[in-house]
């Protein structure tokens, strides 16, 4: 499930860094295999919660190389230096809203044209380096 590392390239912009990581991570996130063992694990959580120790441990590997390209940014001044597995959710939540959500809740996808551009625009116009 893990993605793999992707540095941050300073030469390159950020936005379009991001925009091609997530756009593997709602690939992976919205395969039909893994929303059927999402369900699962999810009614399973609801007996046991122990049980979903190790699908929460893979989700963080597919979640992992945004949050270690953010805190490459935050290290490169590209955005503010803040702590970067609170930003990562933050970014994560928009993301699963409008791509993962729908189809995990309701079995369809909606239509998510710009969605992708809003989200990564909010985030990045949040964590903006801002002058003093």
């Amino acid at each position: 499930m893990n993605t793999g590392h992707v540095p941050f390239d300073p030469k390159h912009d950020l936005k379009t860094q991001l925009e091609e990581l997530i756009t593997k991570y709602v690939e992976k996130l919205t395969e039909p295999e893994t929303i059927a063992i999402t369900r699962m694990v999810t009614a399973e959580m609801l007996i046991d919660p122990e049980r979903s120790k190790a699908y929460v441990a893979e989700v963080a590997k597919l979640q992992n190389p945004i949050t270690e390209l953010i805190s490459e940014a935050m290290e490169a001044g590209a955005i503010r230096a803040v702590d970067a597995q609170c930003a990562s959710r933050q970014l994560y939540s928009l993301i699963r809203e409008f791509f993962y959500t729908p189809e995990f809740m309701l079995g369809a996808k909606q239509n998510t044209d710009g969605i992708m551009s809003d989200c990564l625009d909010m985030f990045l116009s949040h964590y903006a380096v801002r002058s003093e």
